[in-house]
C-alpha cells in the first residue's frame, strides 16, 4: 500500500507544472471585416500564436470584445516583434517564374505544411505542396532548367532563386533570419487574413 502512494505522488508531481505560469495579455483592434468573420480572425490570430508557443504547459487564449480581441498568453510571452509579424502579416504567398509574361507556380493555398528551420547555416522556410499542387508544379517546370523564380510576400518581392530541375512536392526558400522563418511558417501553417484587415495592437 505504501509503494502505491508514492507512485501516485511521484506521478502527479512529473505532470503538473512545478509553479504558477506567468500570465500576460495584449488587446487587439480589428477593422475592415464585418463582425460576422471575427470569429474566425480571431482564431487564426489563436493559432498563429500556438505555432510559436514554448514550453509543453504554456497556452494561448483569445476572447471577443466587440471589434477587439483579448490574446492572453500562460506560461510563456511572445516578443514585440512576434506580436507584431503575427498581427500585421496577411499571409499571401506566390512564387512565379520571372519573365516578360511570369508565370504562377503556387499559392498559399497550395501548401499543406511549413517549416522554419536551418541547414548549413542557412535560415530556410521548407513548404509542403498538396498532391495536386506537387504534380502541377513537376509539369510546370521539368523544362525550366535555368529559369528564375520569385517568392511573393504579401504582394512584395521577397526573395529570388534559380531552377536546377523540376521542382515538386517539397521546396525550400531562403529566408534572411531562422527568427523570420518560423513566423512565415506559422502564419502559413494557421489560415490567410481577409485582404482589407487592419489590426492594430491597443492599450487595455
Amino acid at each position: 500500500m505504501k509503494k502505491y502512494f508514492q507512485v501516485i505522488f511521484i506521478f502527479l508531481s512529473i505532470s503538473l507544472p512545478s509553479k504558477v505560469l506567468s500570465e500576460s495579455e495584449i488587446i487587439l483592434s480589428i477593422k475592415g471585416v464585418e463582425q460576422a468573420i471575427l470569429v474566425e480572425v480571431a482564431d487564426i490570430i489563436k493559432r498563429r500564436f500556438m505555432n510559436i508557443k514554448t514550453g509543453f504547459f504554456s497556452s494561448v487564449e483569445t476572447t471577443l470584445h466587440g471589434y477587439k480581441v483579448s490574446v492572453k498568453f500562460r506560461g510563456w510571452s511572445p516578443t514585440k516583434e512576434q506580436i507584431q509579424y503575427l498581427i500585421a502579416t496577411q499571409g499571401s504567398l506566390e512564387v512565379f517564374v520571372s519573365g516578360n509574361k511570369p508565370q504562377r507556380l503556387i499559392t498559399e493555398q497550395d501548401v499543406k505544411s511549413a517549416e522554419g528551420f536551418m541547414r548549413n547555416e542557412v535560415a530556410l522556410l521548407g513548404l509542403e505542396l498538396s498532391q495536386v499542387a506537387a504534380q502541377t508544379m513537376a509539369e510546370k517546370t521539368k523544362n525550366l532548367a535555368g529559369a528564375e523564380v520569385e517568392f511573393h510576400w504579401d504582394g512584395e518581392v521577397h526573395s529570388q532563386l534559380r531552377i536546377d530541375g523540376p521542382m515538386s512536392k517539397f521546396v525550400s526558400l531562403t529566408i534572411a533570419s531562422i527568427q523570420e522563418a518560423q513566423l512565415m511558417a506559422a502564419v502559413l501553417n494557421n489560415g490567410k487574413l481577409p485582404t482589407d484587415i487592419r489590426i492594430k495592437r491597443v492599450k487595455k
